[in-house]
């Protein structure tokens, strides 16, 4: 027995000498100034441990000296490690050294993307680290910021028109980065290439486009002056009236429920020349972000679409101008260093110089008016006369990499005047003669103070004041003379009618930018504007004979009460990661409209999901609600802006809209992609004027005097609110890269209205309401000195009310209507652009055609008074007839233009 004691005990001594770690054990240690590697093998020789490690791990030039008695072999070595990220461990009678696992680091890199030529920042370019993944873009002022994992990074800044640019290095600590991006499309024999960005979306987010400036001054242009409205009509959803008049209209919605932002200042009437140009000149845009969906939730105050214009800064590098002469207006540009690299100065002027020609072809165009002369037995006298100028200006300082300051001036306007008189027509028993006579004047003017602060890597501030003034006046009349023969006295009538409108904005707001982790991008910011509106300046007169039976001083309102209320805004918005597929964007924006009588509040929420299927397929849903509490009244189909600018108030409450998207994406190449979008949006509280209180429905009957002038006391009785449906399908196909560009869209759609006191309570057609929508547009460059656009366009007939039949009431003729459809619209329009250079000077001749194969497309239906034959002895019967209105017939336009 006592000997299974001894075996026992044995085993145990044994197993606990085994069990000793070599690291245990003590030893007397020196060394003075040996490598890392030859330390570590002196070590395993005098302790008899082996020491198993790799070269790769350890650091090359660390240096050791050390002198250490009867010390435990783990201590020395954790004296020869430190500092180092190395670790060790025994296995068996060996110990192994390996690398540390050390939770990821993520730091921030942040800086701003330039054109290199001019040192103007770049707004929504793409950066994006090839070896994690990670991207992100630059925002309105060309700022980015961007955490990621320690360790290498090759960031690439990538801008469509711009040669791609990649810095490698290895991120340790915060950085700060300045991306310098050369132009390509001013470079000879060079053909846009796709970029190396394996993730480059070119055709930008749900119901969002990002215009190309480069593109759109390729485009065929109406008399050689190209316009922004003209790229936007070629968008799925975006349409306008016929030949490009009366606005934009966007998925439904009317003119005034599209947000147009010029330096973040709201615009009130973006149109120049009845909309068939906009206010913006080409060569003061830099950037253009368009929303017709998905709006982000910093956007606020419409219910269709937003559109932010960003002007441009001026070249910091050097001076450079440019002159250009076209058939409807002439531009100049000139901008440059005030301190290189500092301050830099940009203005531009454009004017129409062609007021006489318009008046000489219009007196000619009238006076070979065949309906006219069927009627009246005498040809039609008068003219028409328009013109428009805007003018644009901007400084910009920056005081230091963190402070910029910019300062921006718009202004511009229009006038238009139209006269029309028959002169002794011959009538049985009579002789008539009349004369109409149109005044249109209206235009904004844009002031803007920006500074933008950098608090850290990744905290940027931008602080806007804003002033901003739209004005509108119009006058309208008719004179009728009727003499009859000597039995029966003459016959006098007169009606005639003006409006003044006014609305003045001063705001202010701050917006942050904010990347605080790796997976979070926020934006929040609060704004708020002074609205002043004094939109009841309204004159009227009617006489028959000598008789006044209504006679209004426009002049009695001038200084009239005005209108004030107060919009606050404050806004969050989360952009997220959620996995590595699904991409999350969550806002909220909170509103509260202060009329002085009634405080609305409104909260909107905004949510967009963008879930990569494949590396080449993405599913992309939105949901939105908006409020718009100012209404616009208006009585004018021919795109005159007969404007009323009026705040919510408790009977006439603010437009609400909620709006669904759903679309997929497809980008089986960098060049080029496709994409499908359906969108449903439910609108209340739309405002229209009631039947019959417009003076155009007096005018088309002169006896009938039942119009009521339009004031801030009485405008809630004139109108009327209802709802409105707009729902339908987009396609896209987009080619932005290579020597052949151009997109081809299609949409399907429907846009219903309902008012209480409009079709008898039943639901209409929207003017806009067009089933079927195709843009087609190409540019091709054959050389460096050529290239080629043209574009086609094709719309379902607009809803329209016409005069179906006549009932006579008391003596007067008055009209039934019901709705109708125009005939379709469509043109195709067709330009070459030639470049060449002499000397110091680069040129540009553009020569084109609008509406190549002449098509009359009608924009509106015109009702034209006309005496009855024969009528009693000594009164005066009217009629009327329905004419359609075109316009911009066959149009060959030039234009020329040196820059330097």
């Amino acid at each position: 027995m006592k000997y299974l004691f001894i075996i026992l005990g044995l085993c145990v001594f044994s197993n606990l000498s085994l069990a000793q770690s070599p690291l245990d054990n003590r030893i007397d240690f020196e060394v003075k100034q040996l490598s890392l590697a030859e330390t570590l093998i002196k070590l395993g020789t005098e302790a008899g441990i082996p020491i198993s490690f790799s070269d790769n791990i350890l650091p090359k030039k660390k240096r050791i000296t050390l002198q250490v008695r009867q010390q435990k072999v783990s201590k020395i070595l954790s004296q020869i490690l430190d500092k180092t990220d190395i670790q060790f461990k025994s296995v068996g009678a060996q110990v192994v050294l390996f690398y540390k696992k050390r939770p990821k680091e993520y730091f921030t890199i942040s800086g701003f993307v330039e054109d290199k030529e001019t040192g103007e920042k770049l707004i929504a370019a793409n950066i994006f680290d090839k070896i994690t993944g990670k991207g992100t873009s630059t925002n309105e002022y060309g700022f980015f910021s961007l955490k990621i994992s320690a360790g290498k990074i090759a960031l690439t800044a990538s801008y469509l028109g711009y040669n791609s640019m990649v810095k490698n290095f290895v991120l340790a600590k915060k950085t700060k980065l300045q991306f310098s991006l050369i132009p390509n499309l001013t470079l000879q024999e060079i053909v846009v290439t796709a970029s190396d960005v394996e993730s480059l979306e070119v055709a930008g987010g749900l119901s969002t486009e990002q215009i190309s400036i480069a593109l759109m001054n390729k485009l065929p242009s109406v008399g050689g002056e190209v316009d922004l409205f003209r790229m936007l009509e070629l968008s799925p959803g975006v349409q306008s009236g016929a030949d490009g008049l009366g606005g934009l209209h966007v998925r439904g919605g009317s003119v005034d429920q599209n947000l147009i932002l010029m330096d973040g200042v709201p615009i009130y009437n973006p149109s120049h020349s009845l909309g068939i140009l906009s206010i913006f000149n080409t060569k003061a845009i830099q950037s253009v972000q368009f929303y017709k969906g998905a709006f982000p939730a910093r956007y606020g105050g419409r219910l269709s679409s937003i559109m932010d214009v960003r002007t441009r800064e001026g070249n910091k590098k050097r001076w450079t101008g440019e002159v250009k002469a076209g058939m409807v207006a002439s531009t100049v540009r000139i901008e440059g260093p005030i301190i290189k690299d500092k301050m830099s100065i940009l203005v531009t002027a454009r004017r129409t110089l062609l007021d006489k020609f318009i008046q000489n072809q219009t007196r000619k165009i009238k006076e070979k008016l065949p309906e006219i002369k069927e009627i009246y037995g005498v040809a039609l006298q008068g003219y028409s006369n328009y013109h428009f100028y805007d003018l644009n200006g901007k400084i910009n300082y920056s005081l230091s990499e963190k402070d910029k300051f910019y300062l921006s001036y718009y202004r511009g306007s229009d006038e238009f005047h139209d006269e029309d008189f028959i002169e002794d027509a011959p009538f049985d028993g009579y002789q008539y003669s009349d004369i109409k006579i149109l005044d249109y004047d209206w235009g904004n003017s844009v002031g803007v103070f920006r500074w933008n602060h950098l608090f850290k890597n990744n905290l940027f501030l931008n602080t806007t004041l804003t002033q901003s003034i739209f004005k509108f006046q119009s006058e309208e009349s008719l004179e009728i003379d009727i003499v009859f023969d000597a039995t029966s006295p003459p016959f006098y009538f007169f009606v005639a009618e003006a409006y003044r409108s006014t609305l003045k904005d001063l705001g202010g707001r701050l917006d942050f930018d904010y990347n605080f982790s790796k997976n979070h991008h926020l934006r929040f910011g609060v704004n708020s504007t002074l609205h002043t509106f004094q939109p009841g300046a309204f004159g009227g007169n009617v006489k028959v004979d000598d008789e006044v039976l209504y006679e209004v001083d426009i002049d009695s309102f001038l200084n009239a009460t005005q209108v004030s209320a107060l919009d606050y805004n404050l806004y969050f918005e989360d952009e997220f990661l959620v996995g590595k597929k699904t991409t999350l964007n969550l806002g909220v924006l909170g509103n509260m409209f202060d009329t002085g009588e009634k405080i609305f509040f409104f909260i909107q929420p905004r949510f967009l999901l963008n879930y990569q299927i494949t590396s080449k397929l993405s599913l992309q849903t939105a949901l939105s609600k908006m409020v718009q509490p100012l209404h616009l009244i208006t009585g004018s189909d021919a795109g005159f802006p007969n404007d009323l600018w009026l705040p919510a108030t408790k009977l006439i409450p603010p437009q609400t809209s909620w709006q669904g998207v759903i679309g997929l994406k497809y980008q089986p190449k960098k060049s080029y992609h496709f994409s499908i979008e359906g969108y449903y949006k439910k609108m209340d509280n739309l405002v229209v004027y009631i039947d019959g209180s417009s003076l155009e429905a007096s005018i088309s009957n002169p006896s009938n005097f039942t119009f009521t002038p339009i004031n801030t006391e009485n405008w809630e009785s004139q109108v009327t609110t209802g709802e409105g449906w707009n729902y339908g399908l987009e396609f896209q196909f987009k080619k932005n890269i290579g020597r052949t560009t151009g997109t081809i869209n299609y949409s399907w759609a429907f846009a219903n209205r309902q008012f209480e006191e409009i079709n008898s309570g039943e639901k209409f057609p929207y003017r806009y309401d067009r089933r079927h929508n195709i843009n087609i547009a190409i540019n091709h460059r054959f050389a460096k000195w050529l290239d080629i656009s043209c574009n086609w366009i094709f719309g379902s007939g607009l809803s329209v009310l016409i005069p179906v039949s006549t009932y006579q009431l008391g003596g007067i003729t008055l009209l039934n209507y019901d709705f109708a459809r125009m005939p379709a619209n469509h043109r195709l329009d067709a330009g070459f652009n030639f470049y060449f250079k002499t000397w110091k000077l680069d040129h540009k001749i553009y020569l084109g055609a609008y509406n190549i194969y002449n098509r009359s497309n009608p924009q509106y239906y015109q009702l034209k008074t006309v005496p009855k034959e024969n009528p009693s002895p000594g009164e005066a019967e009217f009629d009327y007839k329905i004419y359609e209105s075109s316009f911009l017939p066959f149009l060959p336009s030039v234009s020329y233009s040196i820059s330097f």
